[in-house]
């Protein structure tokens, strides 16, 4: 599979991962046009959940032909963010399924989208920049 292929499938992911989440902090404030449905926003998390661990898969597959290793600073970085964020999204998956949204889990999911949607802009930051923020 080409190379090219590969990272045009991984910039797709990343921007459809990063649309889907503001999505469903949006849904979470039940404005009108976005009208809040439990079951709807489960699914969407379990489809960001796939969409975030494919887009790990094709960002392994692009370390090695584009000259890096995973033990460059910031592939580890945006690795461990991701992990980070899938691990989010299932607890927050998880609580959902178990318990009817109340006005305080509202909050609770918006500022985990928010959280998310931060490790996302890091991580972003991190792969143009080629170096994480500490450095």
């Amino acid at each position: 599979m080409s190379v090219a292929l590969i990272k045009f499938s991984h910039l797709i992911l990343a921007l459809g991962i990063v649309g889907m989440l503001f999505c469903c902090m949006l849904a979470t404030f039940k404005q009108p046009l976005f009208a809040y449905n439990h079951k709807t926003i489960t699914h969407i998390e379990r489809g960001l959940i796939i969409m975030m661990t494919i887009g790990m898969i094709t960002g392994a597959f692009l370390v090695y032909p584009k000259g890096f290793t995973f033990h460059t600073p910031w592939i580890r970085a945006a690795f461990e963010l991701l992990t980070m964020s899938i691990v989010l999204l299932g607890i927050q998956n998880l609580w959902r399924r178990k318990k009817t949204p109340t006005t305080v889990s509202q909050r609770i999911f918006r500022l985990n989208y928010v959280v998310i949607i931060i490790l996302m802009v890091l991580l972003t930051h991190d792969a143009i920049t080629k170096h994480t923020w500490l450095h």
